[in-house]
């Protein structure tokens, strides 16, 4: 298995968030698949979709947050990131401000709209969007 710390995710992931991994989900590995599945995306002009597929508890939300992060702090973009329920939108709020949070240099706000409970200004102000 692939360090978490290795070359190709210090070019994808943001170093702080990286040791908030370490420290509050215990990741401290990749598998191989989602290694590879990383690896298509390093080159810095890469602009594609990309679809993955694994079984449950397989490690897919790890992927889509690293991709997240990436898309957030290195292409100054926003995220929409869908649930198909409430209280998991509620749980992903939470983890994503631990997660990503303030940064030194940048600070990374989560917003939610789920069911009909809207949060401040969406992503005007906010730089991920968590909705059902």
């Amino acid at each position: 298995m692939s360090q978490i710390n290795n070359n190709m995710l210090k070019t994808l992931c943001h170093p702080e968030i990286l040791e908030r991994y370490k420290k509050l989900s215990k990741i401290e590995n990749l598998l191989p698949w989602q290694n590879s599945c990383l690896s298509q995306l390093s080159a810095p002009d890469y602009d594609e979709n990309l679809i993955f597929s694994a079984p449950t508890s397989a490690g897919k939300t790890l992927v889509a947050e690293i991709l997240m992060q990436y898309s957030l702090i290195q292409r100054n973009e926003k995220v929409i990131f869908l649930v198909p329920i409430i209280s998991t939108g509620e749980e992903k709020v939470e983890h994503f401000k631990k997660i990503f949070g303030r940064l030194s240099e940048k600070e990374i706000r989560v917003e939610s709209y789920l069911g009909n409970r809207y949060q401040n200004s969406g992503l005007r102000k906010g730089n991920i969007a968590v909705c059902t």
